[in-house]
């Protein structure tokens, strides 16, 4: 979809301490050329779904594949939003992966 207010977003349920995330861009999926990844994002974290506090920024992303141990923060919920689109004007992510513990 188009960038501005698209983002993909989890609902884990209940708290858990969050210490990795790893986002796979477009240029991940076998095929699909490394210019349509998208370029600026904010990573954020949620203990209720409402008040977003950012816990990583991409800015002028070029690689496949994000990968960032973070300052650990504790949040049930998480989501990655996208700010910058790849070369068509389109924001794609092919899968994220979020890591850490329960609380």
């Amino acid at each position: 979809s188009k960038s501005g207010n698209t983002w993909v977003g989890f609902d884990f349920g209940k708290s858990h301490r969050i210490t990795r995330y790893v986002i796979r861009h477009a240029g991940s999926n076998a095929g699909l050329d490394p210019a349509l990844n998208s370029r600026d994002g904010r990573v954020q974290a949620s203990e209720d779904g409402k008040t977003w506090k950012n816990i990583g920024l991409i800015k002028g992303n070029t690689l496949d594949v994000t990968d960032v141990d973070c300052t650990p923060v504790t949040a049930r919920y998480f989501r990655y939003a996208i700010t910058g689109a790849g070369s068509d004007g389109k924001g794609r992510i092919a899968d994220v992966e979020v890591y850490g513990s329960r609380n």
